[in-house]
């Protein structure tokens, strides 16, 4: 009898120590809601930005920047008026983690975030040609809080040359080929949506405008943009799952 309890206290020593070893995950309502972190590959059809579920192929370097008060850009992981939380959440669409932005000061200019290219041999800001990818498209998921601007963009040329192409709230609510196929259109209602967006969609700007875009993707500096507009304390929104896909 007492061999057996004394076998019976080995082995809940040793289940103490096994789990007091693990990560506990703090999604959901254990266990039923925990996910299962996918394994990530290689796709030569994928260029990925924020996604656990591919992996870079391509000899190319992504940088991440928040929009700052002033419409500036700042590789920092904080700014004036937008601050970032990667963090897991219950309910995540895709791997562990998604990205929030929650805008933190009241005022006029919008705030976001972008995924951009730059030269391997530094953190600067540059362009490349991404003409192979024309009949592509860009993939995310968002979860935008009920009544919050939200709108998604990429950019060609520096950073200070201002030419973008944009997919208004509007646009992306109403628009069906937005709307990844077998999933709901999207809308700002504080649920998840997935999106895909093809590339071919963002026509060109003239020149004349103050913010042109040629359409071409042969200068993309800026592969994603999501922003906010206007910054209200408290707004907030969710990404996740970002990246391009070839035809």
């Amino acid at each position: 009898m007492t061999i057996k309890i004394m076998k019976l206290f080995v082995i809940g020593v040793v289940l103490v120590l096994a789990l007091g070893a693990c990560d506990v995950i703090p999604y959901g309502d254990p266990p039923d809601d925990i996910p299962i972190r996918p394994t990530p590959k290689y796709d030569d059809n994928i260029m990925p930005f924020f996604t656990e579920s591919y992996l870079m192929t391509y000899k190319i370097r992504i940088n991440f920047w928040l929009f700052d008060t002033h419409g500036d850009v700042t590789n920092e992981s904080q700014v004036s008026n937008t601050t970032i939380q990667t963090a897991v959440y219950g309910g995540v669409p895709e791997g562990l983690k998604a990205l929030k932005f929650t805008c933190t000061n009241d005022i006029s200019l919008w705030h976001g975030v972008g995924y951009s290219y730059s030269n391997p041999s530094n953190t600067e800001a540059a362009t490349t040609n991404m003409t192979a990818w024309n009949f592509g498209y860009l993939h995310f998921w968002a979860k935008v809080d009920a009544g919050v601007d939200f709108q998604a963009g990429i950019k060609e040329g520096l950073v200070i040359s201002e030419r973008e192409s944009w997919k208004t709230l509007q646009e992306l609510m109403t628009n069906s080929s937005y709307k990844y196929p077998g999933y709901a259109q999207f809308t700002n209602d504080g649920n998840w949506y997935r999106v895909r967006i093809p590339l071919s969609s963002f026509k060109r700007v003239p020149e004349t405008s103050p913010r042109p875009f040629s359409g071409t993707l042969t200068n993309i500096s800026f592969f994603a943009i999501f922003k906010s507009d206007p910054c209200v304390v408290g707004d907030s929104f969710y990404i996740d799952d970002v990246y391009w896909q070839k035809e």
